[in-house]
């Protein structure tokens, strides 16, 4: 099954974004450059849970990580946040 995703349309820098169900355990059959750099995002509880797994199989695929840690709720889905991340 393929993996839903959605593209950012930004000439030669475009990328897709991977989301939702079976992203992580599909992650071999993603096309290798779309793993040059790569963001993570994610709360403290699944960070602790997938995060070391991820990152590990990302970076096995040559991928640059860089990982977020953001609040736990849908009040933290915000520009405030994401200025964080972006910081």
């Amino acid at each position: 099954m393929p993996i839903p995703s959605l593209s950012v349309a930004l000439g030669e820098r475009s990328y897709p974004i991977f989301i939702g169900a079976g992203a992580f355990e599909n992650l071999p059959e993603l096309p290798d450059d779309t793993l040059r750099e790569v963001a993570v995002f994610s709360n403290s509880v699944v960070d602790s849970l997938y995060g070391d797994a991820l990152v590990a199989r990302l970076k096995a695929r040559g991928a640059r990580v860089l990982r977020f840690q953001m609040g736990d709720g849908e009040s933290f889905k915000s520009l405030e946040t994401a200025s964080h991340a972006f910081d």
